[in-house]
């Protein structure tokens, strides 16, 4: 008897994976004492170890010993924060790549020590944020891009960006020691742009919290049976971590049902590619489900388009978690991975860790040694070290001289050159 895990209704025939992706993030997180701290005047000490920022001080003046511009801990948070820098001072991020994704933004959460109430902070003491695309023009945030005086937690930002690098800086300027502008949590995100093919090499492990993934299709067959179950995601098994790709078993009539999970667009090149995941069945009695590896060089949700190059039963399938590789070098340029499963009244398939990577030029066994070799009761010692890419070996030899023709063959099967004459063998003399 089955036992039946999730049942659930989906409205959508086909669902396309978007969400808001964080591409940078900075917390300051183990990061305490990072940055410049006084005395030194306009040379203090500088610690930038470990961190991707940067900060110019080139117009600061940190005197004393609490003057300073770096991270410290409130409590138990740690926090960039300026103090006395008597005049101006800046932070800023690393170039962060923006390429692939659409309506790029950012967010800063800015403080200061003692609240809108503390009236410890003049017009004059301010914290400027600023942003360029391209290492084009510097750019003063829309939302909360200037804030001077006193206030509350305030939260700068900005949305819609589009480019391939953005570069963020913050400056503090102020000039007392009770001053002490703070900045946390520089987030920055954006919406994949599924029009832009991905690179190798590739991966997903499902974990993002969204299913489908950023850019991946769920969709069901040509005749639309399996209203039901579609592809989720699943925290009942998985091969790492916490969640796998998870479709469930439906009873249909009129035919077999068909859920189709598709990846993104992935660039292949030239590359020799190969697929690589690892996936189970659930139920131990052959319920007849087919799973299959489909390829398009065209589209992600046109099926005619695809063509199968791979299918496993449920005993091939497994009912733990396995590796299975596909080879993909036949393919080149952008392709369209579909992950399909057909049943009717079937078994379940989990899908997880998949990738697909670039694999190492062949090489051809080298170090051979002995080849000019003497036989002794029919066996002839031959040592070599084995090339990658090959499982068996093929050896051709010729009593009394060296080999004057190879044989033809595809991997499995071989013929003769014509020189070889005759023989039951390869041949009557080379073999």
């Amino acid at each position: 008897m089955k036992k039946i895990l999730l049942t659930f209704g989906l409205s959508l025939l086909c669902y396309v994976g978007f969400s808001q992706t964080s591409i940078y993030l900075e917390d300051f997180t183990n990061q305490n004492g990072k940055g410049a701290i006084g005395p030194g005047g306009s040379t203090p000490t500088i610690d930038l170890s470990g961190v991707d920022w940067t900060i110019d001080i080139s117009n600061v003046n940190l005197t004393q010993t609490n003057d300073y511009f770096r991270v410290v801990t409130v409590g138990t948070n740690q926090l960039f924060e300026g103090r006395d820098l008597d005049t101006d001072a800046t932070w800023l991020t690393p170039s962060i790549d923006i390429s692939g994704f659409t309506n790029v933004g950012f967010t800063i959460n800015v403080t200061e020590s003692n609240g809108a109430s503390g009236n410890n902070l003049e017009p004059t003491d301010t914290v400027l944020i600023e942003y360029r695309i391209d290492s084009g023009t510097w750019t003063t945030a829309t939302n909360n891009g200037n804030i001077s005086n006193d206030y509350d937690l305030t939260v700068s930002s900005e949305t819609g960006l589009l480019g391939s690098t953005l570069e963020i800086r913050v400056t503090m300027t102020n000039n007392g020691g009770g001053e002490r502008h703070r900045i946390d949590d520089i987030e920055v995100t954006g919406t994949p742009d599924c029009n832009t093919p991905s690179s190798l090499p590739f991966s997903e492990d499902f974990e993002g919290g969204t299913f489908p993934p950023d850019c991946w299709q769920t969709f069901r067959g040509a005749n639309g049976l399996g209203t039901n179950n579609d592809w989720t995601s699943s925290t009942l098994i998985a091969n790492s971590g916490t969640t796998s790709a998870f479709v469930e078993f439906e009873a249909v009539t009129g035919g077999n049902a068909e859920d189709w999970l598709v990846t993104p667009g992935i660039d292949l090149g030239t590359a020799q590619a190969q697929l690589r995941f690892f996936a189970r069945e659930q139920f131990t009695i052959d319920y007849n489900t087919e799973y299959s590896i489909r390829v398009s060089q065209t589209s992600a949700t046109d099926i005619a388009s695809f063509t199968t190059i791979q299918t496993y039963n449920e005993t091939e399938l497994g009912n733990t978690f396995n590796e299975k590789t596909v080879d993909l070098s036949s393919f080149s340029g952008v392709v369209y991975i579909a992950f399909v499963m057909e049943q009717n009244d079937g078994d379940n398939w989990f899908l997880d860790d998949v990738s697909v990577i670039e694999l190492p030029p062949c090489t051809i066994p080298d170090t051979i040694t002995n080849e000019s070799a003497n036989y002794n009761d029919e066996v002839i010692n031959l040592n070599w070290a084995l090339g990658t890419c090959y499982d068996d070996i093929l050896v051709v030899a010729k009593e009394g001289s060296a080999v004057t023709a190879l044989p033809t063959g595809d991997g499995t099967a071989y013929a003769a050159n014509t020189t070889f004459g005759g023989g039951t063998e390869i041949a009557t003399d080379e073999f």
